[in-house]
């Protein structure tokens, strides 16, 4: 084999236009030391949604780490990740999610652990109930994005005028292996129905 050989040449992976890629860091817990970490090395945050005043708070500690650093936080940088799951109907869409896997990977997995360390006391504490009472069909119905179109686009408006905007809303991925057309039906809904009617955040600092 020779220099020239295919089998010799690596894949280009590098950021179109050249550059350095950009790092991300998750953090979930209300005072979240992920994103301390994400301001004191001007990394992008990305909440994954654990609650309204948690979701405050993590650009509250981002941004104010991200100051002392040196550095100009700008929430067009913050990222949420959160469960979305839209249908034609808000009937179908908690049907589908309560039936198939978003609903079998919260109430066999998800849900027990996080209740174990208390990691469903911000959603409780939004709804004014017990953490115990949090149920499956709680989340789908008070702290997932679930429902139809218009019903999605209202609550992701109402959840970005209660905690002060973000700019990249990221859908967290589920496995519908044995029956994908309701989730690629949905992924179609928000991108055509949902995505073009959300208004984005201005380059807002602090």
């Amino acid at each position: 084999m020779t220099e020239e050989d295919e089998q010799h040449k690596l894949a280009n992976y590098s950021p179109y236009g050249g550059g350095f890629p950009e790092f991300a860091v998750t953090g979930f817990s209300a005072n979240s030391p992920s994103m301390r970490l994400a301001g004191e090395r001007n990394f992008k945050p990305v909440s994954i949604f654990s609650g309204i005043d948690a979701l405050k708070r993590h650009w509250e500690i981002y941004s104010e780490a991200n100051i002392k650093a040196g550095f100009t936080p700008h929430r067009k940088r913050h990222a949420v990740s959160q469960t979305v799951f839209v249908a034609d109907t808000d009937a179908e869409a908690k049907r589908l999610v309560i039936e198939g896997s978003i609903g079998y990977c919260f109430d066999r997995y998800l849900i027990p652990i996080w209740r174990r360390f208390g990691m469903m006391d911000g959603f409780a504490k939004d709804a004014g109930i017990d953490p115990l009472k949090a149920d499956l069909e709680f989340l789908v119905d008070h702290v997932f994005v679930v429902g139809s179109p218009n019903t999605v686009v209202e609550k992701i408006s109402t959840l970005f005028d209660a905690c002060g905007g973000w700019d990249t809303l990221q859908v967290e991925s589920h496995d519908y292996y044995d029956d994908p057309s309701p989730w690629f039906h949905s992924l179609e809904l928000i991108a055509k129905e949902v995505a073009p009617r959300i208004k984005l955040p201005e380059a807002a600092t602090v």
